[in-house]
């Protein structure tokens, strides 16, 4: 009978220690390098339980809840407080086709060489080309969506955006920086980094209706409008033959 009133004892004491671990609560504080902490807390709260409690001012995290899960909340806050990506975007225009030029296996002789503007883009920030360039647009016309091109005479918005290897490339004529809702003139390109990508010819102008009123060439042969994106961090580099 002794024996089991204390093995009864042991059991209830074990559980009690359980109970009291698993309700002990700590406060986590971590100071954020790069990211601010809207963009962090609303990284965390799909992974947040309902014992974790997080606020946050200027550059600084306050979490409190089990000891058990900040660990783990320590690690995604790292991983949320990352660097926004930089890219450099390159602008073609001229008579060589690019995309289809560095997928070729023969070899060119030819003395073209497109003009080049470079822009350089955060992540997610959006940058103006100050120079026209045709943008592709989608139009939907009688439950058809359609390409069509529109030329952006005094410049365009853009942002990047990474899409795993991807990275999605949005124009707008809009003039608000930060307003990319509501354009007149909205499309986006996903691009293969170190790729280049052709979004018009003079021939798909003619096509579409879109460039009867305004021709950049000189002469017969075919102009085309590129684009192709860098991470400047990597290998991934746009070739200019």
């Amino acid at each position: 009978m002794q024996r089991l009133l204390l093995c009864l004892l042991m059991v209830l004491f074990s559980g009690g220690l359980a109970a009291e671990s698993a309700g002990q609560r700590s406060t986590l504080i971590i100071d954020l390098e790069h990211r601010s902490t809207e963009e962090v807390i609303s990284g965390l709260k799909p992974h947040l339980g309902d014992q974790v409690s997080v606020s946050g001012q200027e550059q600084r995290l306050l979490l409190r809840g089990p000891d058990e899960e900040l660990g783990d909340i320590e690690d995604l806050v790292a991983a949320l407080d990352q660097p926004e990506e930089e890219y450099r975007l390159l602008f073609s225009q001229g008579k060589v086709d690019l995309q289809k030029r560095q997928t070729s296996t023969s070899r060119h002789y030819s003395t073209s060489r497109n003009d080049l503007t470079t822009l350089r883009l955060t992540a997610g920030v959006p940058a103006r080309l100050e120079r026209g360039f045709w943008v592709p647009v989608s139009k939907t016309k009688a439950w058809n969506q359609h390409t069509e091109y529109q030329w952006m005479a005094g410049g365009v918005w853009v942002q990047a955006h990474a899409r795993g290897e991807e990275v999605v490339l949005a124009f707008s004529s809009r003039t608000l920086e930060k307003d990319f809702s509501g354009s007149e003139v909205e499309s986006q390109v996903r691009l293969q980094p170190g790729r280049w990508q052709t979004l018009a010819s003079e021939g798909q102008l003619s096509a579409s209706g879109s460039g009867n009123s305004r021709r950049f060439s000189t002469n017969s042969s075919e102009y085309y409008y590129s684009v192709c994106i860098e991470r400047p961090a990597s290998d991934s580099q746009c070739p200019t033959f």
